[in-house]
């Protein structure tokens, strides 16, 4: 064999390799991809089931329990002595797999930042916008709003809007026309004029939507509403022609009333000072399911009607993070 041929016969072999290698590197790389995408898809499955099991093991507690909210720290459930994370944290779904009954608020410390807090929630915290009316619409809505930072004329004119649902395409008044009837979902906020999806997003958690043939239409409740939910209320209430209280000093006598002795929410001592035996209709129930495996989570929240005792709650609304 000549020198030229084995040279070209080596340079042949050695580029021979490198495709092989290439080629080899490729599949090895499409198939752990291929496993990596299926062990995904599979704690993700494993999340999900874990969130719809806390979902039922919540549902039958509520279903057991007392449908009062007397407190933050014991509201819908009593814990006795024990810590509502004893019955709502890292609740065993079987396979390595727990799910959390929680939920993350804000608007209840003096700075607004948010906290995580394990248990249910009564809507009554939350503003119904189907409370508003002719009478209240410069003053409840437009108060939450100026508080997320819109300007006072804007939020007015956004309330005014809201008691009328108009749906004229420009904001024009001159030919508006009324839904003329509830609210369906607090989204609905968006079709008036000068509301905003910031705007929205600031004030969500703060508002809710009953159901059109329910009765509960009553303030909000004063030992769980938010800081910003109670000086709206106190707002709408207040007349100053007749004196009394500011809005500002009723809001500020309530939450320490609301937060007890130690003036921290959702501790044991929370609203002892306040008479609370009224029975709430509507809860809201959010589930963080976890595949421990993967860490990956998967987060339900539904809210609920509970009409008698011992029954299984009415969902009226579900959806999944």
């Amino acid at each position: 064999m000549r020198r030229g041929e084995s040279g070209i016969i080596l340079a042949s072999v050695m580029w021979t390799m490198i495709l092989l290698s290439l080629m080899a590197l490729a599949i090895g790389r499409l198939t752990g991809g291929q496993v990596w995408f299926v062990s995904d898809a599979v704690s993700r499955v494993k999340a999900y089931a874990a969130a719809r099991s806390g979902m039922t093991y919540a549902l039958n507690m509520l279903a057991h329990a007392e449908a009062k909210c007397p407190s933050l720290y014991a509201c819908g459930f009593d814990p006795g002595d024990e810590k509502p994370e004893t019955f709502f944290k890292k609740v065993s779904t079987g396979d390595r797999a727990h799910a959390d009954i929680c939920y993350v608020t804000r608007g209840y410390s003096k700075d607004g930042s948010s906290r995580i807090v394990y248990g249910f929630s009564d809507e009554d915290r939350r503003f119904n916008l189907n409370r508003i009316n002719v009478n209240n619409a410069d003053k409840i809505l437009a108060d939450l709003l100026t508080q997320a930072g819109m300007p006072a004329n804007q939020a007015a004119a956004v309330s005014v809007c809201a008691a009328t649902w108009i749906t004229d395409a420009n904001g024009s008044t001159a030919s508006a026309k009324q839904k003329q009837k509830s609210f369906d979902r607090v989204d609905e906020l968006l079709v008036c004029d000068g509301m905003t999806v910031d705007v929205l997003n600031k004030v969500r958690e703060y508002l809710t939507v009953y159901p059109k043939d329910s009765s509960e239409t009553a303030n909000s409740n004063p030992v769980s509403a938010s800081n910003a939910v109670l000086r709206a209320d106190n707002a709408a209430s207040f007349a100053p022609a007749a004196g009394g209280t500011s809005p500002d000093e009723a809001t500020r006598q309530q939450i320490a009333a609301r937060d007890g002795a130690d003036g921290e929410p959702f501790t044991a001592d929370d609203g002892k000072s306040i008479v609370q035996n009224d029975v709430k209709n509507f809860w809201r129930v959010r589930v963080v399911g976890v595949d421990e495996n993967s860490g990956i989570k998967a987060v339900i929240e539904a809210v609920v009607e509970k009409k008698d005792a011992n029954r299984w709650p009415k969902i009226w609304e579900w959806h999944r993070e």
